[in-house]
């Protein structure tokens, strides 16, 4: 796919209005911008995601050599793991971080060797969400320290005569705080730095990996956008239909990302045709709400008529 070129001046009044709407989202985004605007995150940070948890496993070589001389086949061949507790346990918390990791990825945007880049005007956001996260983590750890004693008795009566194997692993059952260390949710930030910060020898590669990384940017929010229009508009075909399910985030993550992606590009990266997009589907979805869609197949349909054009104009 070619490179689409970015932030160019262009002649079209439409996209002239984008332009100072894109402006007029920054000037009023959050009321801690300028203190942020001012700090080390002024062209924002880039973050990471760590998780550490109870789910260990160890190779059963007994089971894969027993397997092996019951069915005449090389050890080599089948690999056997046996887990220390059953998963059940840990379900909800795995869960969690599972959910946590995946929408970290929806409020950033791709950047290097597993770090996501958090534009200026969401670092706010981000911060009130891991925030949020973490508590819940937090909340859901405890329950498992709190049943550990059943846990670990459990695991005795599941593993029977091979728990001698494991027990060196497994805090006693009194030793609480030894399982509250085995769970970490950790989010690394580190501050991006600006042009000044660059030795002038190596500026020229960095702008251009920034062009690279503001390209693949630009590519994955239209995607974004794009997949949840054209799910509204699927979802609106068969609206009120018997039988059908409406749920209401078809409605609510197009109307997510027309409030955060604007926040998510920066002074010398816009993507006019990504702006103009969003306040269409703004104008559209003006007045309309879940009920609308699901008693009225004449909204339902101009609904998805325009959610499909707007789709279609960023491709």
């Amino acid at each position: 796919m070619p490179k689409r070129k970015v932030n160019e001046n262009t002649h079209t009044t439409d996209k002239a209005v984008v332009r100072k709407t894109a402006a007029k989202y920054r000037e009023t985004s959050t009321p801690n911008q300028a203190s942020t605007n001012q700090g080390a995150l002024s062209i924002g940070a880039t973050l990471t995601v760590n998780a550490t948890g109870w789910d260990k496993t160890r190779r059963n070589k007994t089971g894969e050599a027993e397997y092996a001389a019951k069915h005449g086949t090389d050890p080599a061949v089948n690999k056997m793991q046996s887990h220390i507790t059953d998963k059940k346990w840990t379900k909800y918390i795995n869960k969690h971080v599972g959910w946590v990791r995946r929408r970290v990825n929806e409020l950033t945007l791709p950047w290097d060797q597993g770090q996501r880049r958090v534009p200026a005007l969401m670092v706010p956001k981000v911060m009130k969400f891991i925030a949020e996260a973490r508590a819940e983590y937090d909340r859901l750890v405890e329950e498992f320290v709190q049943k550990w004693p059943e846990i670990r008795k459990d695991c005795e009566v599941k593993h029977n005569g091979d728990f001698a194997k494991f027990a060196h692993l497994i805090p006693a059952a009194d030793n609480l705080d030894a399982v509250r260390r085995r769970f970490v949710l950790s989010f690394n930030w580190n501050a991006l730095g600006g042009l000044e910060d660059i030795h002038s020898d190596v500026r020229e590669i960095w702008e251009n990996q920034q062009q690279e990384r503001f390209n693949a940017i630009t590519e994955q929010l239209r995607e974004r956008f794009r997949d949840k229009l054209n799910h509204l508009a699927s979802r609106c075909a068969v609206a009120g239909d018997e039988g059908t399910r409406w749920a209401k985030s078809t409605l609510g993550h197009v109307v997510e990302l027309c409030e955060m992606i604007p926040s998510m590009m920066e002074a010398e990266w816009v993507d006019n045709e990504l702006l103009l997009a969003i306040d269409n589907a703004k104008h559209m979805l003006a007045g309309v709400d879940d009920d609308s869609i699901k008693s009225s197949k004449i909204v339902a349909n101009e609904v998805r008529a325009k959610a499909t054009e707007i789709a279609n104009s960023l491709m």
